[in-house]
């Protein structure tokens, strides 16, 4: 009787495995550091979970870092789903200004920033979104853009 169930689990074996999503998608862009960021970086990323929650971090490295230098990034980012749907935020990555929701690595003059932007995203629509993320220049502000050698997305499935 067992050896013939054994096909029968080894298909529902087989159906588990084979529909594991993966854990991370993510898109990092390294950036002319002799312009930095002057104008929109976009990302493309197939994202397929419409089920689990997920979070989203943004990355951002800069050069010339002086760890006593506190600021901001303000951004616009602008966001299109698969069927075309638009939505447009603007945003600041802080830096030197430590949170819980932020990650710092340090490397020879360099810093990464990854921070989460938002948490709990349930994505309506599986497929690949598009990401666009660009200076929002004031005045004062166009000096920080230069520093930025390189930026990403992340979206990880978040831990219940």
């Amino acid at each position: 009787m067992t050896l013939r169930l054994l096909p029968i689990y080894a298909l529902l074996c087989l159906a588990l495995f084979s529909c594991s999503k993966p854990v991370k998608s993510f898109c990092f862009k390294e950036l002319d550091p002799e312009y930095g960021l002057n104008s929109a970086v976009t990302f493309s990323l197939e994202i397929n979970d419409t089920i689990d929650p997920q979070q989203m971090d943004l990355s951002a490295r800069l050069y010339d870092y002086n760890d006593d230098e506190n600021g901001e990034i303000p951004l616009i980012l602008q966001i299109t789903s698969p069927s075309g749907a638009m939505g447009c935020d603007t945003l600041c990555l802080l830096f030197g200004k430590r949170s819980a929701d932020e990650s710092i690595i340090r490397n020879n003059g360099h810093i990464t920033i990854n921070r989460t932007y938002r948490k709990n995203i349930i994505i309506r629509e599986s497929g690949v979104w598009n990401f666009s993320i660009s200076p929002y220049k004031e005045k004062d502000n166009n000096h920080i853009f230069k520093k930025i050698t390189g930026l990403g997305i992340f979206f990880k499935k978040e831990e219940r």
